[in-house]
């Protein structure tokens, strides 16, 4: 089972990354899946927003726990290559 740690250390490695390049890779259920391609903007306590760079130019919130359940993945850009932070 999750413990505080773990949000924790998601929390913190998300945090670590504020500001880069980044792909989301969104489970939506029953074989849907979304890869939407933005900068990761600010972190909150319980959320963290992503900018989405697309035509409309939005902004989508996640939670920790979305990582931590697995239905939200995020890549970060290194070296031209991107890499999974959790």
């Amino acid at each position: 089972m999750a413990t505080v740690k773990t949000l924790n250390k998601i929390r913190e490695l998300i945090e670590n990354n504020v500001g880069r390049k980044v792909v989301i890779t969104t489970d939506k259920g029953r074989n849907k899946i979304r890869e939407n391609k933005g900068i990761l903007l600010k972190t909150y306590s319980s959320l963290f927003i992503v900018e989405i760079q697309d035509a409309r130019s939005r902004k989508l919130s996640f939670s920790y726990s979305d990582v931590l359940t697995e239905k939200v993945v995020i890549k970060t850009l290194y070296d031209n290559e991107y890499i999974a932070i959790t």
